[in-house]
């Protein structure tokens, strides 16, 4: 991110630690090599905190202090979540809603079923013991008549 280039905004693409920083988190001091307190870099560090020059999106033209800045994008993170939240919730009342239309419609409940099966196959085997006996009489009354 180069400084002034307020188009692109501050992300975390283009934002990064210093490495001499990270690799040696004392290097950040406010003072110079001859030991005087340096006075530059507190009021540098006074003017990145307190200058009005941050912008949250490209898309925005209001400005912020790095304080506001970071309010602003916390801010805007809740709402997004919320927002997020609010349209999962809708989603799930609309699946559900969908899911009760079609078992209205399409009406297959298990135990129903099982019952239907269940007088099926006793309807079958009476009709079968049905068939066996008329068989057998038919089997019978050959073997007396014809023989």
């Amino acid at each position: 991110y180069a400084a002034g280039d307020l188009l692109l905004g501050i992300s975390v693409e283009n934002t990064k630690v210093n490495p001499v920083l990270v690799h040696d988190p004392t290097t950040f001091d406010f003072v110079t090599k001859t030991d005087d307190i340096d006075n530059e870099a507190m009021e540098a560090l006074k003017k990145a905190f307190t200058e009005v020059k941050y912008t949250l999106n490209p898309n925005v033209t209001t400005r912020n202090s790095l304080n506001d800045y970071y309010s602003a994008l916390v801010s805007q993170v809740a709402t997004s979540g919320s927002v997020g939240k609010s349209i999962l919730d809708a989603q799930k009342v609309t699946v559900s809603g969908i899911r009760d239309a079609r078992e209205q419609i399409v009406g297959v409940s298990q135990d129903e079923e099982l019952q239907f099966m269940i007088q099926f196959q006793n309807a079958f085997n009476a009709n079968s013991r049905y068939i066996n006996v008329v068989s057998e009489m038919l089997d019978h009354l050959l073997r007396t008549l014809g023989g």
